[in-house]
């Protein structure tokens, strides 16, 4: 899971922490990778420059027991890279 820190989003991290992470999974013989997309944001930086491809989206609180269930709220997305398609 990546997040960005607050007034250092659209700097590039994430496009270059992907790029390093494909190509290090790549060389080390991994096949596919899964990332949990917490944010629109990040599904869509995944989708549109890497090809990632959604496959299950799930809310997390809906997994925990009731009282943890108010916690968390967000969409959870997550989306894979098939390595053999580079």
């Amino acid at each position: 899971m990546v997040a960005t820190l607050t007034g250092y989003e659209g700097r590039g991290f994430l496009k270059m922490s992907t790029a390093q992470l494909i190509k290090d999974a790549k060389q080390r013989g991994f096949e596919k990778i899964v990332v949990e997309a917490t944010s629109e944001a990040t599904h869509h930086v995944l989708s549109k420059y890497f090809g990632f491809v959604t496959h299950n989206t799930v809310i997390p609180s809906e997994l925990l027991p009731n009282v943890f269930r108010d916690l968390n709220k967000s969409k959870c997305t997550y989306i894979i890279k098939d390595l053999n398609d580079i």
